[in-house]
């Protein structure tokens, strides 16, 4: 007998697969977000969903090695490369910008609230070690890389069975809140605004 079951969402909810729909310059220009954002996939493991998903959209060649990886880590929430004496940040805003995150939450808000991930893709001004380094200074944040999941096909029936089943869905994820909760509206999950 099942009363609550907890589900998570990129994966169980969503396609197993990201795509990039589109990319929001703040500090340089398309351009040159375009080439950064190619020589920090180039240069990364495709360990994961998303950095395959940003390689597959990101795929120009630079003649650029970076000199350091930074693994993702739950803890952190974002990854890097060093290049040029700099570290090219990728991850959830709320890490890679830390104090500087208030500035910019409106606007992610919009994303994140159209049912977009939000990455913000950052230039930090020291050459991280490792991912044990945490971050002390300000970043400068290039851009957005705007993901997508699709919602499986059979979500929305197989959510509405459980909904006549009396089974309560609760949907426990490490995005970002807004994002999780249009992800759920959009696969039909009872009082997926909370």
């Amino acid at each position: 007998r099942v009363n609550v079951l907890c589900v998570d969402k990129t994966g169980t909810i969503t396609e197993p697969k990201m795509e990039v729909e589109k990319t929001i310059p703040v500090s340089t220009s398309k351009e040159s977000l375009t080439k950064e954002i190619s020589i920090f996939a180039q240069n990364m493991p495709h360990d994961n969903a998303t950095i395959k998903a940003v390689a597959k959209a990101f795929n120009q060649k630079f003649n650029v090695q970076a000199t350091q990886i930074i693994p993702f880590t739950s803890v952190n929430k974002y990854s890097g490369a060093v290049v040029n004496g700099n570290t090219l940040l990728m991850g959830a805003p709320e890490f890679v910008l830390r104090d500087q995150f208030e500035a910019y939450e409106k606007e992610i808000n919009q994303y994140t609230s159209q049912g977009y991930r939000v990455l913000a893709f950052a230039k930090y001004p020291e050459v991280l070690k490792d991912e044990k380094q945490k971050l002390s200074k300000e970043v400068e944040l290039l851009g957005y890389i705007l993901i997508s999941n699709p919602i499986r096909k059979e979500a929305k029936s197989t959510f509405e069975y459980f909904d006549r089943q009396g089974v309560n869905i609760k949907v426990i994820s490490g995005d970002n809140p807004l994002t999780v909760a249009r992800v759920a509206k959009q696969a039909g999950i009872r009082d997926a605004n909370k």
